[in-house]
């Protein structure tokens, strides 16, 4: 669920997450809890007044170079 205030700026957050790769396959899980808290953020009326965030990711592709 997402919560959108009419007439409101857009603030952009954008996060580095490594969805593929081979060193730490954790992206998924922090893309979750980071909308969740951008949505609880958004829901809570006296913080950032007159701003809607709005989150975007971009796959870090973290990859180990074995030598």
């Amino acid at each position: 669920m997402s919560v959108i205030v009419t007439g409101s700026k857009e603030l952009r957050v954008l996060g580095l997450l490594p969805m593929t790769g081979n060193a730490w396959p954790g992206g998924n899980a922090c893309l979750v809890s980071n909308k969740m808290a951008l949505e609880d953020v958004n829901a809570f009326s006296g913080l950032l007044e007159g701003y809607n965030l709005t989150y975007a990711f971009i796959d870090s592709m973290v990859c180990l170079i074995r030598s």
